[in-house]
């Protein structure tokens, strides 16, 4: 049994507030158990509805084992998740552009080596300038 939503045909409905959308990441994140039962029952989709806001999201529950759609979150309050960033989710019918990246997302995953960036130049006083 599901208590977080509702499953309706092949979609699982929950119901959120301001509060349970994510900001660091950028998105909607769903308890990785609840993820697990969803597939297994053959849920397809699912959609996310504020209670108080006219928004409805939906996005394929696939997204959610996506690495480039995908990430996973482990809050204190919340346990284990995984979520879908907000750049991916259909809003009230309006499909989502195809977003090269996340706003919020590494140019790089933690422990692997940083990529090389071009670097910037510190205008001297006395001319030349110094590596940033």
């Amino acid at each position: 049994m599901i208590t977080v939503g509702t499953i309706k045909g092949k979609t699982f409905i929950k119901t959120v507030l301001d509060r349970h959308i994510l900001h660091s990441p950028p998105g909607h994140a769903i308890d990785a158990k609840v993820l697990e039962k969803l597939a297994k029952e053959g849920v397809e989709n699912v959609e996310i509805k504020h209670r108080e806001k006219p928004l409805v999201w939906k996005a394929p529950l696939n997204y959610f084992m996506s690495p480039e759609k995908s990430f996973i979150t482990n809050r204190a309050n919340a346990g284990l998740q995984k979520g879908v960033y907000l750049q991916y989710w259909e809003v009230n019918g309006n499909v989502p552009q195809s977003p090269t990246m996340a706003k919020n997302e590494p140019l790089r995953s933690p422990g692997s080596p940083l990529k090389s960036t071009p670097r910037a130049l510190q205008p001297s006083l006395f001319g030349g300038g110094a590596e940033c």
